[in-house]
């Protein structure tokens, strides 16, 4: 978790781009994603690590993008082993 707010596109082209992808990022619309009748889901999730870190005193240490190289690195090294 963390406190940045970015929406599905820029982790998609950012995913892309740390990927050093030429991937096409496709748009399917909500209601063709949700297609159960009477599902909801949250259009826009902002997260608060506030209770956790008062809870607790936890607190993420992992930026985003280092992230998304380690899951990329993990990926690749899956499909070649």
């Amino acid at each position: 978790g963390s406190n940045e707010e970015v929406s599905i596109m820029q982790l998609a082209e950012r995913v892309r781009d740390r990927a050093d992808s030429a991937s096409e990022i496709q748009v399917i619309p909500y209601d063709e994603a949700y297609k159960k009748p009477g599902f909801e889901d949250f259009r826009r999730r902002v997260p608060s690590i506030e209770k956790i870190r008062n809870t607790i005193g936890w607190q993420p240490t992992t930026p985003l993008d280092q992230t998304i190289d380690q899951i990329i690195e993990y990926y690749q090294n899956e499909l070649y082993t």
